[in-house]
């Protein structure tokens, strides 16, 4: 370590004055002496602001492997405010705190597993994915939420069948499982959440926030024999979950490119869901009306024109091909 260096580590550790600190903490960026590091790190407590900002810059623009391990051991800080600086430079430093975290998500701290399971999600590499396979057997129901939660972020497929069993396994897991399994996708996923969706209409007496989450998941993953299976039990769904499997429906026919062949009976439950105060099943609405040419369906979408530009777009693309519309 040169003598430089030297010096700006005595004043960021030890000058009075808060603008002295922080140009010493400036200075110090791209500085990789490990002792250099040692003092970032440790500058990162500093009571003010401003130095605080140029140490996490500083820490930011060394970047790398080494300064994620000088910097992990704050999420274990009692201080609120370290912990969370390190936990959002951590996440900014990517694939290179992944190592540093893994050795975290076996503390005998449940709060620092989670924390260290929330920022491996964040990150998304799917490299620690098998250390944090154990942790959906974990003894705090937090952290094995925020487990899948991070799995489900990751997209990882290896995940998919230890997802399934903690759903059997853990009651109170299964909305965040269901969201997870949306987002990692795949046959064997959709097929699983058609299973869970048909047993709930069977069932007859689901939370309805259960059937939401299958309903948004099955939105994401299904296909057309997904769409068979939501509108065959259409009439077991009430309001308000009926704009909601409409608006999963519409998704699926577009992801999918399936042609528009909705129900008659649809018609006045889809004209319900251009109401709706949600944007995007209203826009959704709009789409299934493709098919329903009648005058009052017209009307309706030319009073929903200029709720936002996306569906004025959808609405004058229909409003073309109509025949009860003339556009000069």
């Amino acid at each position: 370590m040169n003598e430089q260096t030297n010096n700006l580590i005595c004043l960021l550790l030890t000058d009075p004055d808060p603008d002295v600190r922080r140009r010493a903490a400036e200075d110090l960026s791209g500085c990789d002496d490990r002792n250099a590091l040692a003092v970032l790190s440790t500058a990162l407590e500093d009571e003010n602001r401003g130095v605080e900002d140029a140490v996490s810059r500083a820490l930011l623009s060394i970047g790398g492997v080494a300064t994620a391990r000088a910097i992990v051991h704050h999420i274990g800080d009692e201080n609120i405010t370290s912990r969370n600086l390190a936990a959002k430079l951590l996440v900014q430093l990517r694939e290179a705190s992944v190592h540093a975290l893994v050795p975290y998500l076996r503390d005998v701290d449940k709060d620092i597993r989670k924390l260290a399971v929330d920022i491996l999600g964040e990150i998304k590499s799917k490299e620690p994915i098998y250390y944090l396979l154990p942790l959906l057997r974990d003894p705090d129901q937090n952290v094995l939420v925020a487990t899948i939660e991070a799995i489900g972020n990751i997209g990882s497929r290896e995940a998919v069948k230890p997802i399934f069993n903690t759903f059997e396994h853990y009651p109170f897991t299964r909305i965040i499982a269901i969201e997870a399994l949306g987002k990692i996708g795949g046959d064997s996923v959709r097929e699983y959440l058609e299973s869970k969706y048909r047993d709930a209409i069977n069932a007859g007496n689901a939370e309805e926030i259960y059937l939401f989450a299958l309903l948004d998941a099955l939105g994401i993953v299904g296909d057309a024999d997904t769409l068979e299976v939501l509108l065959a039990n259409y009439e077991a769904i009430k309001d308000p979950l009926r704009d909601v499997l409409l608006h999963e429906a519409v998704l699926i026919i577009e992801r999918c490119n399936l042609e528009y062949q909705l129900d008659d009976k649809m018609r006045n439950d889809l004209l319900h869901a251009l109401h709706n105060d949600n944007h995007q099943i209203q826009l959704s609405a709009a789409k299934g009306l493709i098919q329903f040419k009648d005058p009052v369906v017209t009307k309706e979408l030319l009073l929903s024109l200029g709720i936002s530009e996306e569906m004025d777009c959808v609405i004058v693309a229909q409003m073309r091909r109509s025949d009860h519309v003339y556009f000069k």
